[in-house]
């Protein structure tokens, strides 16, 4: 937990948050689950996965039940300080693509 995201994006090769994002990237698994370092996970993520063309910052995301029965999807629940108004947008572009999955 106290391992700076670039350490871990330099260290961090066979680690098990290494392992699972190479999982995902290999198409053995579908999503990462993680308690441990947000800023290390971030890092390796977009290292080994990218990020879409046009997007500049991933946006971490969280699916939360509504009052109606339903679900509503927030963005960036954590992991940008500072965002500003082009990310914005790219968030709500990607938080519209998450919602049409569910």
């Amino acid at each position: 937990m106290e391992v700076k995201a670039s350490q871990a994006l330099r260290q961090g090769k066979g680690s098990s948050l290494w392992n699972a994002v190479q999982a995902v990237e290999l198409g053995n698994a579908h999503a990462v689950v993680s308690a441990g370092n947000t800023g290390a996970y971030m890092a390796i993520a977009m290292f080994r996965l990218r990020t879409m063309q046009g997007v500049h910052r991933p946006a971490l995301a969280t699916r939360w039940p509504t009052m109606k029965g339903g679900y509503t999807i927030m963005l960036d629940v954590g992991a940008n300080v500072e965002a500003d108004a082009e990310q914005l947008v790219e968030f709500a572009i990607m938080g519209e693509a998450f919602a049409r999955g569910f």
